[in-house]
């Protein structure tokens, strides 16, 4: 049995949007950790956490500069993985 164009593009979409999803599960992950080693109080949502935590690690910048340039690009592409990993569209259908 051969998939058909559709089946193959679709397989092809969902591997890397769930590759996309699960990393940035990782990077959850990791700021949960860095807000535990850095700043007070109970974790905010990501993109406030994240704010917080690049305060404190720019006040330590010369060696953190590699954290900050990835948890920077992480900030920038958190509004595409909600709409990722939410779907609007689908939800605006049902």
């Amino acid at each position: 049995m051969s998939l058909s164009e559709f089946e193959i593009e679709q397989s092809k979409w969902r591997e890397l949007v769930g590759g996309f999803i699960l990393a940035f599960g990782d990077v959850e992950v990791i700021t949960h950790r860095l807000w535990r080693d850095h700043c007070n109080g109970k974790a905010p949502l990501f993109k406030p956490r994240v704010e917080g935590i690049l305060t404190a690690l720019r006040k330590l910048q010369a060696q953190n500069d590699e954290v900050i340039a990835c948890l920077e690009a992480a900030y920038r592409m958190a509004d595409k993985r909600n709409t990722i990993a939410h779907n609007p569209m689908q939800a605006q259908v049902f």
